[in-house]
């Protein structure tokens, strides 16, 4: 796939979050994918009590405003996409906030490589969802993401946890490139003027 496809596939994925976030008005050009939607979100609100409808909602709002155009073609000028020789570039997924895993997957597929995504068992339908939808945009996507339930092929590591679980990766991949974050804390000061 080439940038312009990549750009188009990826504004047409904002247009449906953001038609999600709507709360699906009638008549839309993703009206045909409603149902996908619809069924990942009820999957995701069971399999896990803090995806609530609001944080579903609030996540493709926030994902739909930033797949814009003009906000995709800024990131991806900064990067020569896609790479020639694309590589396996292994996610492991956190399942805290709903689509937190989203970011890493649209920076592998942004690159040109193939994505195998070890999802957490807390979000295990909403990614998915969002990679049938881009295969059925173009036939470029597909074949572009394996979902794993244990990561053994990759030449790269994109992983998210705990501090435990970083020291883990840390060790069992090694002698891959590697991200791993850890656990994020930080301090605030609410003085009733926020």
């Amino acid at each position: 796939m080439n940038k312009k496809d990549i750009i188009s596939s990826f504004e047409q994925l904002g247009e449906c979050f953001r038609y999600i976030a709507a709360d699906f008005p009638q008549e839309h050009p993703c009206s045909a994918h409603r149902e996908l939607w619809q069924q990942a979100m009820e999957k995701a609100r069971l399999h896990n009590p803090w995806f609530t409808t609001e944080n579903l909602l609030f996540a493709f709002r926030v994902w739909g405003d930033t797949l814009r155009e003009e906000h995709i073609r800024h990131w991806l000028s900064l990067y020569a996409v896609p790479v020639e020789h694309p590589k396996k570039a292994g996610i492991i997924s956190a399942g805290n906030i709903p689509m937190v895993g989203l970011h890493d997957l649209l920076s592998v597929w942004a690159s040109g490589h193939q994505a195998v995504v070890k999802l957490s068992s807390d979000d295990r339908f909403l990614l998915p969802a969002v990679s049938t939808f881009l295969e059925t945009l173009h036939p470029g996507w597909k074949g572009k993401t394996e979902f794993v339930d244990k990561l053994t092929s990759a030449d790269a590591i994109i992983a998210t946890g705990s501090n435990n679980t970083a020291r883990y990766f840390e060790y069992y991949f090694s002698k891959k490139p590697h991200i791993i974050r850890k656990n994020r804390n930080a301090v605030a000061i609410l003085s009733g003027n926020e």
